[in-house]
């Protein structure tokens, strides 16, 4: 759907627009690898199928994040905002975001069948919401050393702890082609940050190496 340069241009606009209006889904992702744009992407995919064949849409989903959903009375629902633009974009139809859960419960699955499901999401969930937690934690401390002088007592010792934590993390999240989307963004998230201290090491070391020249020209 962004065959074109003219539609990745316009997709991008709108990217950005939804990520400083707060509008769903994707805006939670704006501070990701590229402003996030996988949400989007496939929301933008299901209207336009939902246009074509002019059809109702079941969106099987274990996104949890609340610029797709919403509790409601303890129950979460999706945005009123997805729903209003599915119906508007679709001339009428409608969509529902459900977990594969809840969609084999409607099915009539077994029981223990559907038990099972569950767990596994639920699972999925906690070790989605325990990577990102790391992950902010790790973020949040890396923006706060940047701030930091580079002349700064420690500095560079800060930089290669915060290098070895995020190989760590890289190692704990695993293969990018086996790993879940929402890990996989994380893991780009992380890979970019890596580069970025490794090129502050490097700069550091730099300039190391230059004031020690200026300091052996200055004895002669």
């Amino acid at each position: 759907m962004l065959e074109t340069a003219e539609a990745q241009k316009s997709f991008h606009e709108d990217l950005k627009q939804r990520a400083s209006l707060r509008i769903p889904p994707g805006y939670k992702d704006g501070k990701k690898l590229q402003g996030g744009p996988g949400d989007l992407l496939i929301w933008k995919t299901i209207l336009a199928e939902g246009k074509s064949r002019n059809k109702d849409c079941v969106f099987v989903s274990a996104e949890e994040k609340p610029d797709w959903w919403v509790r409601n009375s303890g129950a979460f629902q999706p945005r009123v905002e997805l729903i209003e633009e599915y119906r508007s974009t679709t001339g009428g139809r409608t969509v529902h975001i459900v977990t594969l859960s809840k969609l084999l419960e409607i099915f009539g699955v077994p029981e223990d069948a559907v038990k099972n499901v569950r767990k596994a999401e639920e699972a999925n969930t906690a070790n989605w919401l325990a990577a990102t937690q790391n992950t902010a934690n790790w973020l949040a401390t890396t923006q706060a050393l940047q701030s930091l002088p580079q002349r700064s007592r420690g500095y560079r010792g800060s930089l290669e702890r915060r290098i070895r934590m995020a190989e760590r993390r890289l190692l704990e999240l695993g293969d990018p082609e086996t790993a879940s989307p929402e890990q996989r963004e994380l893991i780009a998230d992380l890979t970019l940050r890596r580069r970025s201290l490794l090129r502050r090491m490097e700069a550091l070391d730099r300039a190391a190496e230059a004031r020690e020249e200026e300091e052996e020209e200055e004895e002669k």
